[in-house]
């Protein structure tokens, strides 16, 4: 925006602080200056100032010429600024704010003529002598400048988008206006700024405003606005406890992605990172919960599923190892399993009492037909629209695996020989019919470790034998359980007697169950979004609009991370005392990581095409893919594909506003750096499957990819804990004891039984005991939860301004709300028998929007629970 010269004022040298806050690259107008001058009319929205009144300083920086106007202090009653808590908000910037308590400060900023185009918003907040901020650390929190001009007859306006936290003591911020620059075409007034702030990202100069040369000191604070990389050395407890030692993660020997570094020092003798002094480790400030978010149940949602765990075990401490029998299981539900699901807002799921006995909702998959959970039919389905539908892999050689005709007869198999089917599949996939879930290689590691570390805990080797037969059922054919590494497996199959195969089955579904956990859940989403983030905070300035596209796919995940490695995945935290690996959960992940992550099979497309569930087809309606035959009633994939083709489509949409040809991509200095940060850096274990960045194609690859496990896979893995792993049988977090062997008395009366509450009574015996099952309900009923005020896909962006990017993103969410519809009509398609039908639970994960509570829908943009 260009300044209409024709209000003259002179501005008053009185608002003018010392000189030094400006960065020494820059070029101040004298406060003396009598050239022309606009007055412009500035909204400032700001956190709640009732009880605070800082100064905050504005210096507007020109894009054209690069100079700076004098500072003007902006605070309530000062200078003629003006305070209010009830502002129209539509006269500031779209999106929802992430303030709980917004007000408006309006006053005016005076641009001389011949100042040019408004590029960057220098900021410094001062606190009154003697007084504080009212937050404990000082802070204020400020979300988005607009300028108007006032005498202009067409009433053209600059958007200044902050969404951020100031400290006094971090000196002078910059932020860019609404227009986003990739590298190359930042304007040269503006270059400097750009790369100082960056530098302070890097740990690099403490402020803009600072020399270069005076990083910040470690630990870093919350006011440090530092993103480095570090191993898991945070994980173990007091490292003279023995029981509490676990082996760092990331490097050559446990391949990892990299967490945030937090300048903390490392215990006296060891390589592993000290505590942190309080609950929430460090972060910088921007990466903590908003006050809106605080009044969720997101603020303390570790602290409070800490809180209800050790009341659960308080409570059920005096009571027996084992459930009375499966009614005794069902008597916990608030509801008889027939009845609906309801909708449970987190903080209410936290904080109920559970005085009259545990009455927790209903699980869906209890719902109408509570023994459900044991049919083959019910467990195929879940293999391709349950909490965990990304780990079925087709079956094209029998090479590895202990199946054959011999102990897997043709009767189960369609009447053709497996060999055959497994030849066929061979020869040409799409004719392929079997499928399996393999947990053995990592798995048959660490069965000696755990049954040595860890009593009444049972880890084996599991495959699973999936058949799709004519009818498009997938249903469990044989199983092969490895009880000690190098001896050979075991298989069992439905003619074994419906005990044993329950049996079998849920086992299975105990390997499943900290598979999904683990690696499904925490690796493949949290831990490797992080380090994206880490690389993107780095090397992307906020004027790029990569940046911008990304940031609200990174809200809150940080802090997520941070108290999980606090309270979830740290040493004796929840992960470990109720699931199976226990004190080797982490580490397999990270064998499970080093054996199979890549970058280029996150993409969705790539990843069903690795597990051969895919083939490739340019005619196929989304993606390039085309499901096999066999499966195409594949829930998860068939949403998954349209949701990333229309993610696709926006992102290649959006890159190609701001880069006009492939070279333009190859000449972002920015861009490429980020690339290089996140293979060599981030991910620095890995050293293959990382895609070519070559163009405007690869580009929007990449970043789809990125937002699709942000949003939609974490989706798919997370908001269906509750209705599937709530319900014990279904799938039992901990196996306890060994199979029986076949000689043994135990396992002749489960492969003789016919009465099934029998069956289940001895089953129970095997699966988690109550402590830990109620410790697990109340982990999941809360991760399975929305937040009140979460952002979903397609709901308004606040960092998109541009208006010809705004075009797109309503294009955008306009698909999505279509995409909604095609999934309703999907769910009543009785023909697609994995998501209608009598007691199926419909497959609504996919769908972008929810309410908040446990719903079993909802994409959020973020990892933000």
């Amino acid at each position: 925006m260009t300044a209409n010269p024709t209000t003259i004022e002179k501005i008053d040298s009185a608002v003018s602080p010392q000189d030094n806050w400006l960065p020494a690259f820059s070029t101040p107008i004298s406060p003396e200056d009598t050239n022309p001058k606009t007055a412009f009319s500035a909204s400032l929205i700001v956190e709640d100032l009732d009880n605070c009144n800082p100064t905050i300083y504005l210096a507007l920086v020109s894009a054209t010429t690069g100079t700076v106007t004098p500072w003007v202090a902006a605070a309530k009653g000062k200078n003629g600024w003006r305070h209010s808590d009830n502002f129209d908000r539509r006269s500031a910037i779209a999106g929802g704010s992430l303030i709980s308590k917004p007000c408006e400060l309006t006053g005016s900023l005076q641009i001389p003529s011949g100042f040019g185009t408004v590029g960057a918003l220098l900021v410094r907040l001062v606190w009154p002598q003697g007084r504080r901020g009212a937050t404990s650390d000082n802070s204020i929190y400020l979300e988005s400048l607009l300028l108007q001009d006032t005498t202009a007859e067409e009433k053209e306006k600059v958007i200044i988008p902050i969404h951020s936290y100031l400290f006094d003591e971090q000196g002078t911020r910059v932020f860019f206006s609404a227009r986003g620059y990739i590298t190359q075409n930042t304007p040269a007034a503006l270059v400097p700024y750009r790369a100082a702030d960056l530098e302070v990202t890097q740990g690099l100069r403490t402020s803009i405003s600072e020399d270069g040369s005076t990083p910040p000191v470690t630990p870093y604070t919350p006011k440090d606005r530092v993103y480095d990389y570090d191993v898991y050395n945070d994980l173990g407890g007091d490292p003279k406890v023995p029981d509490f030692q676990r082996p760092n993660l990331g490097g050559a020997q446990l391949p990892y992605p990299r967490r945030i570094k937090t300048g903390r020092p490392l215990n006296p003798g060891t390589d592993t990172e000290s505590k942190p002094d309080t609950s929430q480790p460090y972060l910088p400030k921007n990466e903590l919960f908003t006050p809106i978010r605080e009044q969720g149940f997101g603020g303390n949602v570790f602290k409070n599923v800490a809180l209800s765990a050790i009341s659960v075990i308080r409570t059920l401490g005096r009571r027996g190892a084992d459930f009375d029998d499966y009614q005794d299981v069902y008597s916990w539900f608030k509801t008889n399993p027939a009845a609906s699901m309801e909708n449970t807002p987190g903080a209410a799921a936290i904080t109920r009492s559970r005085h009259s006995g545990f009455r927790w909702p209903s699980p869906a998959v209890a719902n109408g037909r509570p023994d459900m959970w044991r049919s083959d039919e019910e467990f195929g389905r879940q293999v391709l629209a349950g909490q965990n539908p990304v780990t079925v892999s087709a079956l094209s050689s029998l090479d590895g695996t202990a199946f054959s005709s011999k102990n897997v007869p043709r009767e189960l198999t369609g009447g053709t020989p497996l060999e055959v089917l497994v030849a066929e599949a061979a020869k040409d996939l799409d004719s392929c019919h079997v499928f399996q879930l393999d947990y053995t290689n990592v798995f048959e590691d660490y069965i000696e470790k755990v049954a040595k570390t860890h009593e009444n805990r049972v880890l084996y080797g599991v495959r699973c034998l999936l058949f799709s037969n004519s009818q498009g059922k997938v249903l469990p054919v044989a199983v092969e359980l490895t009880r000690k590494k190098g001896e050979p497996p075991e298989v069992f199959t439905p003619l074994d007697g419906p005990g044993i195969w329950t049996l079998a089955k849920v086992f299975v579904a105990g390997n499943d169950s900290s598979t999904h956990q683990v690696v499904s859940h925490w690796l493949r989403t949290h831990a490797v979004v992080e380090a994206f983030i880490i690389a993107s905070r780095r090397q992307l300035s906020l004027a790029h609009p990569i940046n911008r596209l990304l940031q609200k796919h990174t809200t809150y995940t940080l802090q997520i991370n941070s108290l999980a490695r606090v309270a979830l995945v740290n040493a004796g935290g929840i992960i470990e005392r109720a699931f199976t690996p226990g004190n080797y959960s982490m580490e397999m992940g990270a064998k499970c990581y080093a054996a199979a992550w890549t970058f280029e099979n996150q993409a969705l497309p790539n990843d069903l095409v690795a597990r051969g569930m895919a083939v490739e087809d340019s005619a196929a309606p989304f993606a390039g893919v085309r499901l096999l035959n066999s499966i195409a009633d594949y829930p998860y994939a068939t949403d998954g594909l349209q949701l990333w083709a229309i993610m696709e489509d926006w992102v290649s949409d959006y890159v190609n506003l701001y880069y006009e040809n492939d070279e333009q991509v190859l000449q972002d200095a920015e861009i490429v750096a980020w690339w290089e940060d996140i293979q060599t850096k981030a991910h620095a274990d890995i050293k293959t499957g990382w895609p070519i960045l070559d163009g405007r194609v690869s580009l929007a690859r990449i970043l789809t990819t990125i937002i699709y496990v942000a949003s939609a896979h974490h989706a798919a893995v997370n908001f269906g804990q509750y209705d599937f792993s709530g319900l014990l049988l279904n799938r039992s977090s901990k196996i306890r004891k060994q199979f029986p062997e076949k000689v043994s008395a135990e396992y002749k009366l489960l492969a003789a039984g016919a009465d099934y509450d029998k069956i289940e009574k001895m089953v129970l015996s095997y699966v988690s005991g109550p402590v830990d099952y109620a410790t697990v309900l109340a982990v999941i009923e809360v991760l399975s939860s929305h937040d009140d005020k979460e952002a979903y896909l397609g709901a308004p962006d606040a960092w998109v301004l541009d208006d010809a990017a705004k075009q797109r993103y309503l294009k955008f969410a306009e698909d999505l709300a279509a995409f909604e519809q095609d999934i309703a009509v999907r769910n009543a398609n009785s023909d697609l028998i994995n998501r209608c039908g009598d007691y199926v639970v419909p497959y609504t994960l996919l769908i972008p929007s929810s309410e908040g509570g446990v719903t079993r829908r909802g994409v959020p943009n973020s990892i933000s629970i």
